[in-house]
């Protein structure tokens, strides 16, 4: 017979239930992709959803990021429902804050490198 429970610590469940949230999350916001624009019950139900499911701002942004730039999602929306207003996703998906500069990569090879473009400017120089 079948143990009623699996031998898994509390860190594991979390860790499980946590994945499922982000799941069904990501779920329902490819679901109302494929249905078109962005309206205002969507976007009730989305804030509801977050609060259930523990989705931060960041998380949300990063979601609605992905479907409104998902070629088979729009594909669908427009064929199925007509011409969808992509601009409401890509306005729900829009960062509050620009992306940090990153600084430029600092390597154990990056001595090396700018060694031998040295020589191969220097080799092509005196071609």
């Amino acid at each position: 017979m079948w143990p009623r429970k699996l031998d898994l610590n509390q860190d594991e469940c979390n860790s499980m239930l946590r994945q499922i949230e982000l799941d069904c999350y990501s779920s329902v916001i490819t679901a109302f992709r494929a249905q078109g624009g962005l309206d205002d019950l969507k976007t009730r139900i989305l804030a509801d959803l977050r609060k259930i499911f523990h989705i931060d701002e960041d998380r949300h942004k990063a979601e609605a990021r992905r479907v409104a730039n998902d070629e088979e999602l729009t594909t669908i929306a427009d064929l199925v429902f007509g011409e969808s207003a992509s601009s409401e996703w890509r306005n729900e998906g829009r960062r509050t804050n620009g992306l940090l500069q990153r600084a430029p990569a600092q390597t154990a090879f990056c001595k090396m490198s700018n060694n031998i473009k040295e020589d191969a400017t220097n080799m092509n120089s005196l071609l």
